[in-house]
């Protein structure tokens, strides 16, 4: 749905899902959402023009990664 409403230019409802989508896979512990959504969120951020905001929440995702790995979890990530 987040990906529909980037699609139809609804930027705004898009970014809001996807924080609530964030708030609930942390919630859950779901590593690959929350990099899924924050990926996602970079995507909104720039397309409204938030340069800075978009490149923060990607490196926050790849950070989030490379975490992942380098402990050995990949398993838990799903």
């Amino acid at each position: 749905l987040a990906r529909v409403l980037l699609a139809q230019g609804e930027l705004h409802s898009a970014l809001d899902l996807l924080r609530r989508l964030y708030s609930s896979a942390q919630q859950t512990g779901k590593v690959l959402s929350l990099m899924e959504t924050l990926a996602l969120t970079s995507v909104v951020e720039l397309s409204m023009g938030r340069t800075g905001a978009a490149l923060a929440t990607l490196q926050e995702a790849l950070a989030m990664a490379a975490a992942s790995f380098d402990s050995g979890n990949e398993a838990s990530m799903l």
